[in-house]
Formats: structure tokens, sequence, C-alpha cells
């Protein structure tokens, strides 16, 4: 809702979820449970990663990270995405947690399932905003390199905004 207040426009959000210290603790508890939790045997890995990402109306960059638990729960992986897109009028942050299901796993080429929450984070010129509780539902591929694999994601998310993403990249395994 955007408020003319003695000529100063403010914009207030009609999420029920402001950002604020709440919501960093949230998401930090959140990413620590999936990278943390530990693994029946010690063998589980970490992968890290970064690509170029398009969210409907603007590109950006991203990083992701991954704790690879075949060990604790066979043929997933859970841990986390973070884009910073440039679109129309501003740029926007996205934090997402998710979680991979393999359906697929021949050497070279593993396929996956996705299911995943995220929160955005718009910052524009007049205005910011935070829109959080939002599902993601995608599938993705990774093909297996010599240092670690190259990957392609597209994720559909929905709850308070419906956009469709599409990120693509290369992942090591530390």
């Amino acid at each position: 809702m955007i408020c003319d207040i003695d000529g100063m426009t403010t914009y207030q959000s009609t999420n029920p979820i402001p950002i604020g210290v709440s919501m960093k603790y949230i998401i930090a508890v959140l990413f620590a449970v999936v990278l943390l939790v530990p693994a029946k045997e010690a063998h589980a890995q970490f992968t890290v990663g970064g690509g170029l990402q398009y969210l409907d109306g603007g590109a950006g960059v991203a990083v992701n990270f991954y704790r690879v638990t075949d060990n604790l729960y066979k043929n997933t992986r859970g841990g986390g995405d973070i884009g910073y897109y440039f679109v129309e009028n501003g740029t926007l942050l996205e934090i997402a947690i998710n979680g991979q299901y393999f359906f697929l796993k021949k050497d070279p080429i593993n396929a996956y399932a996705i299911a995943g929450s995220t929160a955005l984070f718009y910052m524009g010129e007049d205005i910011a905003d935070t829109v959080s509780g939002i599902l993601n539902l995608g599938a993705g591929a990774e093909y297996k390199l010599g240092f670690g694999s190259a990957y392609g994601e597209a994720r559909y998310m929905i709850g308070g905004v419906a956009l469709l993403g599409i990120n693509a990249g290369v992942r090591i395994t530390l």
C-alpha cells in the first residue's frame, strides 16, 4: 500500500511477515539445520557453486551450496541458493532453502526434483518489500565434469508471487 503523508510517499508492505531481525534469524536457523544436521556416517559432502539466473522480469547471478546426504536420506540433498537479480526499477534478492531428490543417477548425468521455500526481497527506487513463504517446485540436471558438475534448473515459485526461475552454472564438491 502506498501512502502520501505531507507530500512524502511511503510504502507499507501488506506482507504478514515483515523483514527484520526475526526473518533474518528464521533464514539463518533454517540454513543451519539443513547444513549442520549430522550424517549417519561421516561421508557427507558439501558442494558449492555459482551461475547465471533468469527470473521473470530480470537476470542475475546466483551462489548455491548444498550438503550431499546420500548416507542419511537415500538419493537426497539439501541446501540453499542466494540469487541477486537486476529487475526493472530496482534489484531483487532471493534466498531459497531447497531439498532435492535424485530420480536418475547414471554417470555422467543426474536428474532431480526440487522442492523448497523462498523469500524475495525487493529494493527499488522508492519502495522496499519482502515476500516470504513462497513454495518453489522444479527440476534440474547435472552433468559430471572432471572437477565438479555443470547444472541447469527450472523452478516455479508460487505463494504471493508466481515466477519462473531458470538457473545454470557450475558446482564443485569440497
